[in-house]
């Protein structure tokens, strides 16, 4: 049962990537946080497969290489960098599910855009 559970998920994840690559050629994204020719676990995989987490993905993507070119010192890019550590793994946990991931992305821009909880 669970060799047929990894069969099915393996063979849902190369779907998607095929259609994900689609879906990144038609935005012309280019600053996305990762490659999604090099995407391998669920929650990238989601991401690749749909327009509006791309968009969000870049959004973050810049707005966190915002903050840590305007940090104060080396003590704060450290924490931003440990923040969006710990909202990586919890945007991971949300493996395909849309909504989550948008969820995740949406609370991160908003936490990076106040300063708040770097």
């Amino acid at each position: 049962m669970i060799r047929t559970d990894l069969k099915f998920i393996r063979m849902f994840c190369l779907a998607v990537v095929g259609t994900g690559f689609g879906a990144l050629s038609m935005t012309g994204a280019n600053a996305q946080s990762f490659s999604c020719a090099r995407a391998q676990i669920p929650s990238e995989l989601a991401i690749c497969n749909n327009e509006d987490l791309i968009i969000l993905d870049e959004q973050l993507a810049d707005l966190f290489a915002d903050r840590r070119i305007t940090a104060s010192n080396g003590t704060q890019i450290q924490q931003i960098s440990r923040k969006q550590g710990e909202w990586m793994r919890q945007r991971n946990a949300c493996t395909l599910d849309f909504d989550c991931l948008q969820k995740q992305y949406l609370e991160r821009i908003k936490a990076l855009g106040t300063d708040r909880a770097l």
